[in-house]
Order: C-alpha cells, then structure tokens, then sequence
C-alpha cells in the first residue's frame, strides 16, 4: 500500500511513526499482563485502563476514564 500524500509527493507514514507505533503496542501490551482491561466509554471509544481483583477499575482507572470523557465532552 502506497503511504504518500496526493498533494505532496513526501511519505506520510515515517520511520519514527512505526517506532512510536511499536512501543506504543509493547506498552500496551506489557499493561494488559498486569491487569489493565480496556473499558468501553462509548460506542467507538475505549481507553486502557488499570482494573482491580474485584474486576472494577481502580481509583486511578476512574480518574482516567473521566479525563477521556472530559477531553471528548461526553457527559
């Protein structure tokens, strides 16, 4: 697949964009063995955040999602 731009003829997917894509999944997957869950905040919107041994998000993860809610404007 071909990654340039129409109007420019420079690649719009670089080389650090596949780095930072790369850690971002090492990260992600790294915080999934530790009991991060995704929760879903709506239909198309879920954030990674930290959940408890009773299956709930924790004080942090609440924090969290209610950032990304704010940052959205959902209510």
């Amino acid at each position: 697949m071909d990654y340039t731009n129409v109007i420019s003829a420079t690649s719009t997917v670089t080389e650090a964009d596949h780095k930072a894509l790369a850690v971002a999944k090492r990260i992600e997957r790294k915080r999934i063995k530790e009991g991060w869950r995704f929760y879903k905040i709506n239909e198309r919107m879920q954030v990674l955040v930290p959940f408890g041994k009773d299956g709930k998000p924790t004080e942090r993860g609440m924090k969290m999602i209610e950032i990304q809610k704010e940052l959205q404007g959902i209510k």
